[in-house]
């Protein structure tokens, strides 16, 4: 993913809060390309929220499992800071005094996303992304 190798440029970067914003932009959009490409989206939008809802109804009906803490975590807490995709491309207020973000566990945790969206896409005979 590009957000992994802006993450690998970040820690050896003396100022890698200079790519945090295009990290983190960078992964919150590929989590929004891995929803819509498992289910599809009748809808044309770009609310994380929306395609996790749609995403979740209909992998309990596939599957009869509900989606992990985890995984939901990761796309609720991008949903929250950045609903519409624009914040962390554009620049602007996350309504947020200050923010904390450990870049090795961001990594690691778009990792097992990615992975878990290529297995559920493995299981549907569809091809990797």
């Amino acid at each position: 993913m590009a957000g992994d190798q802006l993450i690998d440029i970040a820690l050896k970067n003396e100022a890698p809060w200079d790519l945090f914003c295009p990290a983190v932009y960078n992964y919150r959009h590929a989590t929004e390309l891995y929803l819509k490409s498992v289910f599809g989206s009748a809808k044309q939008t770009h609310n994380l929220k929306t395609l996790f809802e749609k995403f979740k109804k209909s992998f309990k009906e596939k599957y009869d499992q509900d989606c992990p803490d985890w995984f939901t975590n990761i796309i609720l807490t991008f949903d929250t800071f950045d609903p519409y995709g624009t914040i962390f491309r554009y620049g602007g207020d996350i309504n947020s005094d200050q923010v904390f973000i450990d870049f090795i566990q961001m990594k690691t945790l778009m990792g097992w996303l990615a992975e878990s969206f290529q297995n559920i896409r493995r299981h549907q005979g569809l091809p990797d992304v």
